[in-house]
């Protein structure tokens, strides 16, 4: 039966979807996610070997009282390939590779987050216009999984994206009347390398970036100190500006049709999204 299921999603998906990868698309509730910051505790041992780090630390502070931490690699589309989930707050490089250590490279980490009543519901919602087995199965204490539905894209997706995620649940959830509020936090960046464990941790947050809006402006403002080329995007991955930042700069934005943007700084290892 599960295949019946995921037979019936790979249709709708590919349907909606071009060269294999969903359409850009996001319904995230703005300002609600927990908000990641550099881990305050990084596990490395036998003396330093990097093949025994894990990251063991986030904030778990938001609106929403359930969260996957989702660690992805960006690719040269500009999406996020999925490498990795927790939901307990750890993340280990060392086996996320079905059981071996991921390849040494920049990876980004952010949280997806969604109230467990309304994943619960949506488990519900599933089994009726699809009547065979619960496509989100249950726990012992009767709560389905935010794993279990990565996991189950990952089916219907081989190479699942963060685009991917976001798709499913803004455009194909709504073809079945149900849907998933959810909150998505903007990634930080680590580097996953032979010597020195890892870096990006100290200045993970010197790395964040903050976009204030009006209707005609975006003013950019870069907490590290150093000049940075910002640039921003339409959610197709258009350029529509691009200038040197040292700590603050106005876009002016008013011939912008009304929607959602990406702004991305250090060579698009830091983002963040506004609408206008």
């Amino acid at each position: 039966m599960k295949k019946a299921l995921l037979s019936v999603l790979g249709f709708v998906f590919a349907f909606n979807s071009f060269s294999g990868v969903a359409q850009p698309n996001s319904c995230a509730l703005a300002d609600v996610a927990p908000t990641p910051v550099a881990p305050v505790s990084v596990v490395c041992a036998n003396n330093f070997n990097a093949n025994d780090l894990a990251i063991t630390s986030y904030s778990s502070e938001g609106w929403f009282n359930t969260i996957q931490v989702v660690v992805s690699q960006l690719q040269p589309n500009d999406s996020s390939l999925i490498v990795g989930l927790s939901d307990n707050g750890a993340f280990d490089f060392t086996t996320a590779n079905a059981g071996a250590a991921l390849a040494y490279g920049d990876y980004q980490f952010r949280i997806f987050a969604c109230n467990q009543a309304d994943l619960n519901a949506l488990a519900h919602q599933l089994d009726d216009p699809l009547p065979w087995e619960p496509s989100l199965p249950f726990d012992a204490n009767g709560n389905a999984r935010l794993i279990d539905l990565f996991s189950i894209l990952a089916l219907v997706f081989p190479s699942l994206t963060v685009e991917d995620v976001e798709y499913a649940i803004c455009s194909f959830l709504p073809t079945l009347g149900a849907s998933l509020p959810y909150g998505l936090s903007d990634p930080y960046t680590v580097t996953w390398q032979a010597d020195g464990c890892l870096s990006g941790i100290n200045d993970a947050q010197a790395n964040a970036i903050n976009v204030s809006t009006n209707n005609s402006t975006a003013v950019v403002s870069l907490s590290n100190s150093a000049a940075t080329t910002v640039g921003i995007f339409d959610l197709n991955g258009k350029a529509l500006a691009m200038q040197t930042v040292n700590g603050t700069a106005t876009f002016d934005i008013s011939a912008y049709p009304a929607g959602m943007y990406v702004v991305r700084a250090n060579n698009g290892t830091t983002t963040t999204k506004f609408v206008k």
